[in-house]
């Protein structure tokens, strides 16, 4: 995949998934969101990229994994 595609498919899984998915009051309320969408795309939500594992589990050497 190019780098172009991957940006692409970043901003509709961001608009699909957190900007548009649900209406939010005001503008601060959708940006107070982000942080949790995040955490959860990220820690708990399969992804065909990954074998359907989180991302975070592909990582090694995350700050305050080995503590």
């Amino acid at each position: 995949m190019h780098t172009a595609d991957r940006g692409i498919t970043t901003i509709r899984t961001l608009a699909d998934g957190w900007a548009f998915k649900q209406l939010y009051p005001t503008e601060q309320a959708r940006r107070d969101a982000l942080p949790a969408w995040l955490h959860h795309d990220n820690h708990h939500k399969p992804h065909t990229a990954t074998n359907k594992l989180p991302p975070i589990t592909c990582l090694t050497n995350v700050p305050g994994q080995y503590t």
